[in-house]
């Protein structure tokens, strides 16, 4: 995992949380730790940044978007993704199942 990280609320809201146009400011700003709710940051050019994207759930199952690239650590969808996927698009359709962290 990387060293910094977006983590997206899913299915609920912290006062943590941060806007679109906020996260877009804290990830020029190099901030090591983002909360939003913008399902926008669930891609692949996020990692390019160096940040790790991680989708939870308010019962605490999430998906960690670096590991969808590898069959290995996977276990979100038996179809093997690559990064030309939209895979925020395919986390909205339901595509992924969200396991314990």
């Amino acid at each position: 995992m990387r060293n910094k990280l977006i983590n997206i609320t899913y299915d609920y809201t912290n006062s943590t949380n941060l806007s679109f146009a906020e996260v877009e400011e804290a990830i020029k700003a190099g901030v090591e730790n983002i909360h939003t709710t913008c399902l926008n940051f669930f891609d692949f050019a996020v990692l390019e940044l160096g940040y790790d994207v991680i989708v939870v759930k308010k019962n605490l199952d999430s998906i960690i978007l670096e590991d969808l690239l590898d069959s290995s650590t996977n276990v979100y969808t038996e179809k093997e993704i690559r990064r030309a996927h939209n895979v925020s698009k395919m986390l909205i359709a339901g595509a992924f199942k969200f396991k314990e962290l």
